[in-house]
């Protein structure tokens, strides 16, 4: 019998939210397996500052 990862989808909520920033802060800590709906754009940058 086969285990699935659960996955977790993380959105930017408003406009300007703080999903990309939680989601940024996941997989510096090692998180796995995430999936967001965010513009990759956006998410760069925040990354980059």
């Amino acid at each position: 019998m086969m285990t699935q990862t659960p996955r977790l989808i993380v959105t930017p909520g408003e406009p300007a939210g703080i999903g990309g920033e939680i989601l940024l802060k996941a997989i510096e800590a090692g998180a796995t397996g995430l999936i967001t709906l965010d513009d990759p754009e956006r998410l760069a940058s925040m990354a980059a500052a």
